[in-house]
């Protein structure tokens, strides 16, 4: 219980001091015994991530977890930080798991999860708020870009929306309200 209250997993935020180190948790190294390690696990697919490999594999065995223990740094200011794997080409949502070593090797048996989270992976690269923003921001802009070409015709072609009803009128024989009335009265 004491390692929930002290964990502060910090997986899907920028970049900073640390550099690219995607993966980030705030934990005491007074807590750790052997250090931690991270684990990458698409949840969709059901496969762990082979470091040693650098390929996804489904048998996932305690036996084979030197496969795909991702070793963390320790920072003096109570972070434990690693890289994303980079051999990771295929933009998807990944599951990250980080445990506590309790011995000389990494052991799925007795080593305790402490943190867990996802990362948005572009293939490249995390997917950060700032880059999901700005995405979102070029979007909204040609959208609003679109709609104020559209007000502009329809401002230089006096009843453009006039034109269009009456094509409707012309080809059901009837206008939307009475079409949707009809519709109703089935």
């Amino acid at each position: 219980m004491k390692h929930l209250l002290t964990i502060l997993l910090v997986c899907i935020l920028t970049c900073s001091a640390f550099g690219a180190k995607e993966i980030r948790i705030g934990y005491s190294s007074a807590e750790s015994d052997q250090g931690l390690y991270a684990v990458v696990w698409d949840a969709v697919n059901d496969k762990v991530w082979s470091v040693s490999g650098a390929a996804w594999d489904g048998s996932q065995t305690n036996a084979e977890i030197d496969n795909y223990d991702i070793g963390m740094t320790y920072h003096n200011i109570g972070f434990y930080t690693c890289d994303f794997p980079t051999g990771i080409t295929t933009a998807a949502r990944y599951n990250v798991l980080i445990y506590d070593q309790a011995g000389g090797s990494p052991d799925l048996a007795n080593d305790e999860m402490v943190g867990g989270g996802e990362i948005i992976w572009d293939g490249d690269s995390e997917e950060t708020f700032e880059t999901l923003y700005d995405l979102l921001d070029t979007e909204v802009a040609a959208i609003l870009a679109d709609t104020d070409e559209l007000q502009l015709m329809w401002a230089e072609d006096a009843g453009r929306v006039d034109l269009i009803l009456a094509a409707i009128l012309e080809d059901t024989g009837t206008t939307l309200p009475a079409q949707i009335r009809r519709a109703n009265a089935f």
